[in-house]
């Protein structure tokens, strides 16, 4: 199995949820780690591209288990995760990332993310979590929008305990003003 080269710098792999590996300046990047019950096939398509220990960078759109199921993939990464969204799994560890067994495993540090990051603007997009955000390549127009915002203009469910359903439009709109060529979204559909 091999990841989807979608442009010279950047793949996908794609098991129940999405997950990106970039290759930005010569640094290996990743836009979340997927579904854990997926593990092998993502492990297997990354390794098609380079040795996942090589990732030093890990942004996190949002901290539900399908987008950070695999954080243990990349022992020599950093990861990154909104302010917004550490806060609300420090108060609620579960209710955070849906997945009592992956609650006790994660147990990394992650960092706050800065308002740029690896040539990306971080966008804070609430609405399918408190924390969620959007990485935008302006140069590139490329945008992960993780479960803000997918294709035909569906969006992530605000009915989880991190959401914020009056908050989820005005990211729709943010994200839908955005000059994209290439929607990177959390989800096929």
């Amino acid at each position: 199995m091999f990841a989807t080269k979608l442009l010279p710098w950047l793949w996908k792999t794609s098991h129940f949820s999405c997950c990106y590996l970039l290759n930005v300046n010569g640094k290996w990047v990743m836009v979340d780690t997927g579904h854990r019950p997926n593990q092998k096939a993502i492990a297997q398509e990354i390794s098609s591209v380079v040795d996942p220990a090589q990732v030093s960078v890990v942004l996190l759109t949002h901290l539900h288990c399908d987008h950070i199921g695999n954080f243990d993939m990349f022992p020599n990464a950093t990861f990154y995760a909104s302010k917004e969204e550490l806060a609300f799994f420090k108060n609620d560890a579960y209710g955070t990332i849906l997945d009592e067994k992956l609650v006790g495993l994660f147990t990394i540090p992650v960092k706050t993310l800065p308002k740029t990051i690896c040539g990306f603007d971080v966008l804070l997009t609430p609405g399918h979590t408190i924390g969620s955000v959007c990485f935008w390549d302006k140069s590139r127009k490329v945008l992960f929008s993780g479960d803000t915002y997918f294709r035909e203009g569906c969006y992530g469910r605000t009915d989880l305990p991190s959401s914020v359903p009056a908050k989820m439009e005005q990211s729709i709109e943010r994200v839908r003003a955005l000059p994209f060529n290439l929607l990177c979204a959390g989800h096929e559909y």
